[in-house]
């Protein structure tokens, strides 16, 4: 994502950033209640009902936000 060249991209710019920030807490939740459930062996993590929730979340993001998400991760992955 390119910095604002001018100020009338500024609250276009800001509102990316803030559907991404919010795109990334609810994926890390995601993938904080799957892999506590695969550790512990209890599917009633992924089973509750703020997992659903934010998995019907998750599923609202736009897919260019998704994206974003995803090459996030990647460089994250590949960093360790």
């Amino acid at each position: 994502m390119s910095p604002p060249t001018e100020i009338e991209q500024l609250e276009e710019v800001n509102k990316r950033l803030v559907s991404l920030r919010d795109a990334l807490k609810i994926k890390g939740a995601i993938e904080q209640a799957e892999g506590q459930s695969k550790l512990i062996k209890d599917k009633s993590l992924i089973e509750s009902e703020s997992f659903l929730e934010n998995q019907g979340k998750w599923n609202e993001v736009e897919e260019e936000t998704k994206n974003v998400v995803k090459k996030i991760q990647a460089a994250l992955r590949f960093a360790r």
